[in-house]
């Protein structure tokens, strides 16, 4: 005999499309782990120091995009889809530096 739940569902039933689904979320991890890179990427703002820090972090973005893009082409090279993402900047003495740091995923577009 078996359990009926919300008018017609059975227990069985109810088991099997959460595991069904569990195992489509499972999948779907995978899959986008797989559409990344395994090791990050990392770009500063360059060797001159820059007079603001918004400049420093402009420049050390823009840098890690050319690096991702030479790297690895044009699907993989923004900084909005990697993963690990770190960014950093410091000022020192004549002006600002910015280090970026990510693992690159691919666009799907």
């Amino acid at each position: 005999m078996s359990l009926r739940l919300f008018s017609g569902f059975s227990m069985a039933r109810l088991l099997a499309a959460v595991l069904a689904l569990m195992i489509v979320s499972a999948g779907a991890d995978a899959s986008l782990a797989a559409s990344c890179k395994s090791s990050a990427v990392t770009a500063t703002s360059g060797s001159v120091l820059q007079p603001t820090k918004a400049k420093a972090y402009d420049e050390a973005r823009f840098n890690w995009v050319q690096k991702v893009w030479q790297k690895y082409g044009p699907y993989w090279h923004n900084f909005a889809n990697s993963v690990k993402r770190k960014t950093s900047c410091s000022k020192k003495p004549g002006g600002w530096t910015c280090t970026f740091s990510a693992i690159p995923c691919r666009s799907h577009s």
